[in-house]
């Protein structure tokens, strides 16, 4: 077994131990979840001294909240650390919008220091093994392409030039400095596209607020902030990264898709690596919401198995995450799954998590 799955309650965090599937390649900590599960603790007792490396698949604490905790342990020898195109300028759009939303409360990028920092984008590898069993399926790298699949075709109102929109969102409480918004300027980059980046980024921030459009208009001073704290980490799902892991000794194919939306997928499975998008083991995207995972999304993956990490949080209602409707697709598919923790709805375990057969023989936990 070389995956191990971290109980984080509601949020992932996954440690791929390659030295069982490919000789030279560092063990792979995929997300840290928030700050107080520890995970600084909980991989440094895995690998105790042993180099690795870290992906974070978005920029949500319950995936990348403990991250800063692991770079700072002396007991976790760090040697890279992967982030998807545009993470930070997710964050720093964040700061440009000066409210306090609670999935980006204290989020940052740390410093590095000797640490290498990479950027992930589709087609590209995690690791160069010649087989392409890392690849990367998502996000784009192109920025028109992140909102065609997140806004969908006619959403956006004709007056979407930037200018009215700052000026109607600070009409409804906000400060936001244009000039932050048009001068833009990324303050990290990729290493091999430093200029396509720079390019993309510009982009990347400039049509966050543009899209806006699509609601700023019609909203009210009461309900403004909500719209864009959903904007805003619909945008962060949607360029989740999600990749195909491939061990060559036991031929499973696992797909990590942090919280990848349908949209994601939608562009992924008409794309040119939709293959890779097959897999046997499937990491439900978004801890099982009903947003990030249709019935025409688990056909084309057609797992055997799946993992749902999850706590029974967020959601309306008595429907939290998982989705009723989510594990009710996964049954009907035949899929054996594994619930991190008891599935509850109206208080009421109506899921037992049991680390059993055939999940004992497949990851540890």
């Amino acid at each position: 077994m070389n995956v191990t799955v971290y109980n984080v309650k509601q949020g992932d965090s996954f440690l791929i131990n390659n030295k069982e599937c490919f000789s030279g390649v560092l063990p792979l900590l995929v997300d840290t979840g928030c700050r107080k599960f520890n995970m600084h603790r909980k991989v440094s007792v895995s690998l105790k001294s042993e180099l690795f490396s870290i992906l974070i698949t978005h920029s949500h604490r319950d995936h990348m909240g403990g991250l800063k905790d692991i770079l700072i342990n002396p007991k976790c020898n760090v040697d890279e650390v992967f982030i998807p195109w545009y993470l930070p300028e997710i964050l720093q759009i964040n700061k440009i919008l000066k409210k306090k939303f609670a999935a980006y409360n204290s989020l940052s990028l740390p410093s590095f220091k000797s640490i290498k920092l990479s950027f992930l984008g589709e087609g590209d590898n995690v690791y160069q093994t010649g087989c392409d069993n890392y690849k990367v399926l998502n996000p784009p790298k192109n920025a028109d392409q992140v909102y065609e699949g997140l806004m969908g075709d006619g959403l956006v109102s004709q007056t979407n030039d930037v200018e009215s929109v700052i000026t109607r969102l600070n009409e409804l409480g906000f400060d936001v400095d244009i000039r932050d918004v048009v001068d833009y300027s990324p303050e990290i980059t990729p290493d091999a596209e430093q200029e396509i980046y720079r390019a993309q980024a510009r982009k990347f921030v400039l049509k966050f607020f543009t899209t806006m459009s699509s609601f700023v208009f019609g909203a009210k001073a009461s309900n403004i902030k909500s719209k864009v704290r959903e904007h805003l980490e619909l945008l962060s799902n949607h360029t989740s990264i999600v990749f195909k892991y491939k061990c060559v000794n036991d031929g499973l194919g696992w797909l990590f898709t942090g919280d990848a939306d349908t949209e994601a997928f939608s562009r992924i499975m008409n794309g040119k690596y939709k293959n890779y998008l097959k897999a046997d083991m499937l990491k439900v995207p978004h801890h099982g919401s009903k947003e990030n995972l249709d019935a025409v999304t688990l056909g084309f993956i057609n797992p055997l198995f799946a993992i749902v990490s999850h706590n029974n949080f967020k959601g309306k209602g008595i429907d939290r995450h998982p989705h009723q409707e989510v594990m009710d697709l996964l049954n009907i598919a035949g899929v054996e799954v594994f619930y991190t923790n008891d599935v509850k709805k109206n208080n009421k375990v109506i899921m037992k998590s049991s680390y059993s057969r055939p999940f004992s023989g497949l990851f540890k936990f």
